[in-house]
């Protein structure tokens, strides 16, 4: 039987979640894949030119973009009293989480809830959505915000 899932291939600095993963499932190089969806999630390393131009890349972020690029993003919406915070899964550009917005999740703060709380539930999120999302974008049900 074959498997939507197939010719999925998982690539992480995580090592943890790597050693999860049947090591052919493994994707260790970025810079050798062609024509495929390549999902980023916590990938520090700027990603080439070459690399975008080859595949269509998309990064979950948790922020509401444009506020917030970069690293510790959540944590400084939260230091700033930020009335809503969330994720926002992006086309992956030249510049860093700057790429056309194709969905964004949010959440009122509560000032009660903690860094980890929000990030828990923003797993859940996307552990529950990311699929789907991605079907609705490949069948051109999504359209990229500006």
């Amino acid at each position: 039987m074959n498997s939507i899932f197939e010719n999925v291939r998982v690539g992480s600095d995580d090592e943890q979640f790597v050693g999860s993963v049947p090591p052919d499932r493994c994707l260790r190089r970025i810079d050798k894949c062609r024509r495929m969806l390549l999902i980023f999630a916590g990938y520090k390393p700027v990603v080439s030119p070459e690399v975008l131009k080859e595949n269509i890349c998309i990064n979950i972020h948790y922020s509401l973009l444009p506020a917030y690029r970069g690293v510790h993003s959540t944590a400084w919406a939260i230091l700033n009293d930020e009335s809503y915070l969330g994720l926002t899964i992006h086309e992956i550009n030249e510049y860093i989480d700057a790429g056309p917005i194709i969905h964004q999740y949010q959440v009122k703060n509560d000032f009660v809830s903690t860094f980890c709380d929000y990030l828990e539930g923003f797993n859940q999120y996307i552990e529950l959505n990311l699929g789907r999302i991605c079907k609705e974008g490949i069948n051109g049900l999504l359209t990229p915000c500006v």
